[in-house]
């Protein structure tokens, strides 16, 4: 795991791993030189297996510097601010011990106080009856893989601003690597602030461009989506000033779309505020993704992501 500035979340973290039905046999914590007490915190469990490292680093290359450290083949990864299941590292293993797996992925739900974190989680993940498993794509909140797997795709690649665990994802499936999801091996991922959740989608689409995520097969419904996303506003615009009735088709249609999201979280949440909630994370979520896309296309930052020798 990679932690920077975790001070309010890596206790219950770090019990949640010490309290697992079976515990890992080491746990390799990097952190970015916090400036808060995240380090304090972690040497103040005492136990043998928990070890770590102090340097600055990128996520992606703090991921690889940590899984160079493991002893064992068989590496498990989660993010700071996660909770992990009680059996969530016996349920990772599983797969590795009875099917002879390369590579898992456990699946992660919000961990959610109030209606407004609910709302959000049921916008960002899949329930449990809505994931199938061929398509569904890990992360690397919850996923585990063999240290030959990690070589074999050299590594996490270097992270700059984001996208860097999903380009790990999709280089192993290019690799041909078969990728076994488990439903039971649960992590429950901490939401944001509406801030935050604005400037996370913004930066995982800016992260997606330079890692070049959107030429893989596997994200092709997202690259169709962002080149559809200009040419709407450009149509929006056309229509409002030449053909005021295709305009108001144009614009009622996505906000109808935007309407039945939020009845869906509404259900889902159990509580009516769970329709503006729903409406409101649906759109800004879709908005600034593909506005994040563009915007790095149009920069001119056009180096690409680069793996560092481990």
């Amino acid at each position: 795991m990679t932690v920077y500035n975790e001070g309010k979340t890596i206790k219950k973290e770090i019990e949640s791993f010490l309290n697992q039905t079976r515990v890992p046999d080491e746990i390799i914590i990097l952190d970015s030189l916090s400036k808060d007490n995240t380090v304090q915190i972690i040497k103040s469990f005492k136990s043998k297996i928990i070890k770590i490292i102090e340097k600055k680093s990128d996520m992606g290359t703090a991921r690889n510097i940590a899984i160079v450290k493991a002893k064992n083949e068989i590496i498990l990864v989660t993010d700071g601010g996660c909770i992990l299941d009680k059996n969530w590292v016996s349920e990772m293993m599983k797969p590795f011990e009875d099917n002879k797996a390369d590579v898992v992925g456990g699946i992660f739900f919000p961990l959610a106080k109030n209606v407004f974190d609910k709302s959000q989680g049921a916008v960002i993940c899949k329930s449990l009856e809505e994931i199938d498993e061929k398509k569904f794509m890990p992360s690397s909140r919850s996923l585990g893989f063999k240290k030959k797997v990690w070589k074999d795709v050299d590594g996490y690649p270097k992270h700059e601003i984001g996208g860097e665990d999903t380009r790990f994802v999709l280089n192993i499936i290019e690799k041909g690597y078969k990728i076994t999801i488990t439903k039971k091996a649960i992590v429950y991922w901490r939401m944001r602030s509406l801030k935050s959740f604005i400037r996370q989608f913004y930066l995982y689409a800016k992260g997606e461009v330079r890692a070049g995520n959107l030429a893989f097969p596997r994200m092709r419904r997202v690259l169709i989506a962002s080149i559809i996303f200009p040419i709407y506003f450009l149509s929006l615009f056309f229509t409002l000033l030449f053909f005021r009735v295709f305009f108001l088709f144009l614009f009622f249609v996505p906000v109808l779309y935007f309407i039945y999201q939020g009845i869906k979280v509404s259900r889902k949440v159990n509580d009516i505020r769970g329709f503006y909630y729903g409406f409101l994370f649906s759109f800004l979520k879709r908005f600034m993704y593909f506005s994040g896309i563009w915007a790095e296309i149009l920069s001119r930052k056009k180096d690409m992501y680069r793996n560092e020798n481990y």
